[in-house]
């Protein structure tokens, strides 16, 4: 602050005293504790705002005076006293005290910056949280049950593709492990390009031997490859044997489920040869799955009336493979309750069936099927599927029952 000249007033009752003296503003500080007590007089320097604040380059300005430039967005104080048409930049009379546009830049790359930790944290939430994804996954992969697939190109597909292992798979609620492979056989031709059932079998219980105890379910479809090389029965079967002896030893727990492939013609080649496949299936206590009837269904075949299509075709072998590995339940789906009778579709290792209860000595109608009990007399069926005639009646179906009377008549009629 500059030196300045004041005059004082002294009044009182009776009298009044004017006198005019030099001010200087003074600041003591006590630094006794120093060596000899040093103490220091000096100028007290105590900023003013200019009023208006705005500089203006026609005014003068007393020393230590803060003024506001809108051009430069900076305020600047006075060194000393400033006389008319000084400019700001003149560092002798001014010095720079605040610079706004340099303080919102600080500011922009502080924000920047944080933002760039906000990124950084966000990606590594991100990753920290498909890590706890993969890490549940990984959980839940080594407590879930395993399904294993062993076949040709019939059952060769990826985990994202529309086929019967992937929806077998997801409704059992099991890891897949498929080992098929287009053109595989279940014997060998002796062409070291085709991939054989042992091969297959070999690459399970290497990879599998440690967790064989999850593995719940295994499936084997395969043996037109075989066929049309003209291998016989016998060979085929004998090293279905072995292989299957391998892979019951290697996963006791797994539910074992066989089936017979072939094209949709040819008929009179193939179909001779699915007995043999069932009579093997059943004396050794594997489930054969027949699918006997998709060879009459060319609408589920592709073009090359060789391999099913993704969509119906899959879908079918999906569904009785599904059946050969559900225990039979009553009830599953009711499709009709009244006063005839009681029909429901249930589960069974042969696959799905319709299950009926006659209520009275009547006929059933399904739409464009139906069923009737062959006489008058009401009688229960309970071991296995009744026979059913070949002849219709008025397009009837007829379940024959020659069990003793009883007061319904329970009948499995196989799809």
């Amino acid at each position: 602050m500059a030196i300045q000249t004041k005059t004082m007033k002294v009044k009182s009752d009776t009298a009044l005293a004017e006198t005019t003296t030099t001010i200087r503003d003074t600041v003591t500080f006590d630094v006794s504790k120093m060596p000899n007590g040093i103490t220091y007089k000096g100028l007290k320097a105590v900023l003013s705002f200019a009023d208006p604040i705005q500089w203006n380059r026609a005014s003068t300005y007393d020393s230590l005076t803060v003024v506001w430039d809108d051009a430069t967005h900076a305020s600047y104080a006075s060194k000393r006293p400033v006389p008319q048409n000084i400019e700001l930049t003149n560092e002798f009379y001014w010095l720079r005290t605040a610079d706004l546009d340099a303080q919102v830049e600080m500011y922009r790359r502080e924000v920047a910056e944080l933002n760039e930790k906000v990124s950084q944290n966000s990606q590594g939430i991100l990753k920290n949280s498909q890590d706890i994804l993969k890490n549940s996954n990984a959980i839940n992969d080594i407590n879930s049950p395993i399904v294993i697939i062993y076949g040709d190109s019939w059952s060769d597909f990826t985990e994202s593709e529309s086929n019967w292992t992937n929806l077998v798979a997801k409704q059992l609620g099991c890891i897949r492990k498929n080992y098929s492979k287009s053109g595989a056989t279940i014997t060998d031709i002796g062409e070291t390009t085709i991939k054989t059932l042992a091969t297959e079998v070999d690459e399970s219980i290497s990879e599998l031997n440690r967790v064989s105890e999850r593995v719940k379910y295994i499936f084997v479809l395969m043996g037109v490859n075989d066929i049309t090389h003209n291998k016989t029965d016998s060979e085929i079967l004998t090293t279905l044997a072995q292989q299957l002896t391998r892979v019951r030893n290697a996963f006791p727990k797994a539910l074992i489920s066989f089936s017979f492939n072939f094209p949709c013609h040819s008929q009179s080649k193939y179909m001779p040869h699915v007995n043999y496949f069932k009579s093997f299936a059943f004396n050794r206590g594997y489930r054969y799955v027949d699918l006997g009837s998709l060879m009459f269904a060319p609408t589920l075949y592709k073009a090359d009336k060789l391999h099913p299509t993704n969509t119906a075709g899959t879908g079918y072998i999906a569904g009785r493979m599904l059946g050969s590995q559900t225990d039979v339940r009553e009830d599953d789906y009711i499709i009709k309750n009244d006063d005839e009778a009681l029909c429901s579709i249930i589960y069974t290792p042969h696959g799905a069936v319709l299950n009926t209860i006659f209520k009275t000595a009547t006929k059933i109608s399904f739409g464009d099927m139906q069923v009737k009990v062959v006489n008058s007399l009401l009688g229960t069926s309970i071991n296995g599927a009744v026979v059913l005639t070949s002849d219709t009646d008025g397009n009837y179906i007829t379940a024959l029952n020659s069990l003793s009377t009883n007061t319904s008549f329970k009948s499995p009629i196989y799809a």
